[in-house]
């Protein structure tokens, strides 16, 4: 760890102001465009002080949905007897452990405190990938990155919102009816997610011709809710009057809005006329 002589002191002055900016881009941003601690800079304890935690990494809330807002929020004070300029001051995150993916919260940038000084640092961001973070407040002084004494490293829960995945692909029977035959679709669709999923509504959907054809859909089960990792099945039967390709395949209607299920195909169904 690289190691710079500070002179330290203790003197009192009124708490300071900062903006919150993203870091330079010689901080390599990833995730979000914020700040980054690179992990092959070299790192370690601000010696001889001059900075000192005053109020420790607080995260709310601690665990949260991928892509819900986290805040994170501490406060350092310069106990040494020079002004110091902080390069960037940053939550530093990553991904699983320390030398995982860089999540950072955006930093705030050259900012002069006096000794006895004291900044507040407060930052939101959300998460994207679900998984364990850690999350621990660095300053970058004189072109280092640094732990801040006094500061805490703290665990931050990602988890992933209900998702609905196929577990047992569309079936067709018969595969080639003609009109007025009942026609009978199965399938099963799981909830592979961190939480619990309200599908407004399951369905075969079906076309004629092309995907933007006539709609002649199954029957659809609604307001169904899932846990994780429960399963539901969905079977409709219904008949063709009119003969023609259909397009088939299942869909499900979440918080309002239409999507194909993950893992689904699209089969084609030729109905004959009688």
């Amino acid at each position: 760890m690289a190691r710079r002589p500070v002179v330290s002191i203790s003197l009192l002055v009124l708490i300071a102001a900062a903006v919150l900016l993203g870091c330079s881009p010689g901080n390599r941003p990833g995730d979000g465009g914020v700040a980054q601690v690179p992990v092959d800079e070299q790192q370690g304890d601000i010696p001889s002080e001059p900075l000192q935690i005053t109020e420790a990494l607080a995260i709310s809330p601690a665990s949260v949905t991928a892509g819900q807002p986290v805040q994170a929020a501490f406060k350092v004070k310069n106990v040494g007897k020079r002004p110091v300029t902080i390069e960037c001051l940053v939550a530093a995150a990553r991904l699983g452990d320390w030398s995982g993916a860089h999540a950072d919260f955006s930093g705030i940038t050259n900012v002069t405190l006096e000794p006895g000084q004291e900044v507040a640092y407060n930052s939101s961001r959300s998460f994207t990938a679900p998984g364990t973070y850690l999350v621990e407040p660095h300053a970058k002084i004189d072109g280092y990155w640094n732990i801040i004494p006094g500061g805490n490293r703290l665990s931050l829960a990602v988890i992933s919102p209900g998702r609905l995945e196929i577990t047992q692909a569309l079936v067709l029977s018969p595969a080639s009816p003609t009109t007025g035959q009942p026609v009978r679709a199965t399938f099963k669709v799981k909830n592979v997610g961190q939480q619990p999923i309200l599908i407004d509504c399951l369905v075969v959907a079906a076309r004629l011709g092309t995907w933007s054809g006539a709609s002649a859909d199954f029957s659809g089960m609604t307001n169904v809710t899932l846990q994780p990792g429960e399963e539901l099945a969905y079977a409709s039967s219904r008949s063709f009057t009119t003969a023609g390709t259909y397009l088939l395949e299942p869909r499900a209607k979440v918080s309002g809005s239409w999507n194909t299920v993950r893992g689904a195909e699209r089969l084609t169904l030729i109905v004959a006329k009688r």
